[in-house]
């Protein structure tokens, strides 16, 4: 065939089984040659770097350059069979690396890379799922659920919204597109602008009980396992009227079992 042609071949009368072909000549020249999978020529082949998440590189001592990331473009399928991170056109709350991925927080969706190759956020093939392509999944939940907080722990990616908490985990194995699955994990409600922190085997978050006096509780979850509901206990119980609602940071020190709590506005 012509070198460079570009087909689209379809299988059942469903969209989500076609996909697209390039020819590619031997020596480049048409002719003899393979049919490879390709992307949709009239997609957009990836991510648009100027817009997407920066990085900071050390290249020499003392010496940091701030520059956009080249994310790996989108090589099969269109936006049906290889769509587009979930993030795109959204706030990005959070990132964070997990289980050799890398991960984005948006709205109620959970973005993570290819395993292994941070920069590709699409499928390797449209035809078929693979155990390193990228995760994507919803947290569904009966309740606004605007995701903000992340912490890794044994159990699995432990997810944070106001309203409730999540945990992110494999049902079998090595976490991948087929096994990765997410299910709530309690109800409490929590500040969306303090992300939780670790403490040892622990976790720690606040809320701002403002119904109550203006004051914050301070809840420590303990995980227990994917099929187990955690050990939440208020900390700040017995000092319930002392840590005022104007506190917008927390920090940790795992090592020495301790928090702290500050504000910029507290007298």
């Amino acid at each position: 065939s012509k070198h460079g042609r570009v087909v689209k071949v379809l299988n059942t009368g469903a969209v989500e089984d076609d996909f697209y072909v390039q020819f590619q000549g031997t020596g480049g020249i048409n002719g003899p040659g393979l049919w490879i999978e390709t992307v949709s020529p009239s997609k957009s082949t990836g991510i648009k770097e100027t817009t997407m998440v920066h990085e900071l590189v050390c290249t020499a001592k003392n010496t940091f350059k701030f520059q956009a990331i080249l994310w790996a473009k989108r090589k099969a399928g269109d936006d049906v069979t290889n769509e587009h991170p979930s993030f795109i056109d959204k706030k990005i709350q959070q990132a964070f690396f997990y289980n050799n991925r890398l991960g984005f927080l948006t709205e109620d969706n959970v973005s993570m890379s290819q395993s292994a190759d941070f920069t590709n956020l699409y499928a390797v093939s449209a035809r078929t799922l693979v155990d390193n392509d990228p995760i994507d999944l919803n947290v569904s939940s009966t309740r606004p659920a605007k995701l903000h907080g992340i912490i890794p722990t044994a159990q699995g990616l432990v997810l944070f919204s106001q309203n409730q908490q999540f945990i992110m985990f494999s049902a079998d194995g090595n976490l991948s597109p087929k096994t990765a699955l997410i299910r709530a994990l309690s109800n409490y409600k929590m500040d969306g602008n303090i992300d939780p922190v670790e403490v040892g085997t622990g976790i720690n978050f606040v809320t701002k009980a403002y119904d109550s006096g203006g004051f914050t509780r301070v809840f420590s979850m303990v995980p227990r396992g994917n099929q187990e509901s955690p050990d939440i206990v208020d900390i700040g119980r017995i000092v319930a009227e002392y840590i005022p609602s104007t506190v917008d940071s927390l920090i940790s020190s795992p090592q020495n079992s301790f928090i702290a709590l500050y504000g910029r506005t507290i007298q």
